[in-house]
């Protein structure tokens, strides 16, 4: 969008220069110019809504963007106090496990 709207504004001042110069300058030359200005300055009115658009969706695209990397933080949050709950608790039943139990006499 802004090279479109960057073109349209050098034509136009190609334009105001061309017609500044005086009398040097073709008026054919500058005729063309004036002519290639207003059809630029037409086209872009005519892409502005779509131009619109276009931007809306990538805002759209943008925040679902942002809901996606959130949500993946969260699962990856729960993930790791999982694994901390997990490890946790096999520590815990080892620790019981090796306090609760009778050593080994050899005997049957």
């Amino acid at each position: 969008m802004s090279e479109h709207k960057s073109l349209t504004l050098m034509v136009v001042a190609a334009s105001v220069l061309l017609s500044s110069c005086g009398p040097s300058t073709r008026p054919s030359a500058q005729d063309q110019l004036t002519d290639a200005a207003d059809d630029a300055a037409a086209e872009a009115v005519a892409e502005s809504p779509k131009i619109a658009d276009l931007e809306r969706r990538v805002a759209d695209l943008e925040q679902r963007d942002e809901k996606i990397v959130a949500y993946v933080n969260a699962v990856d949050r729960v993930s790791a106090a999982r694994d901390r709950d997990r490890k946790t608790n096999i520590d815990s039943i080892v620790n019981y496990l090796s306090n609760t139990t009778e050593p080994h006499s050899g005997q049957p």
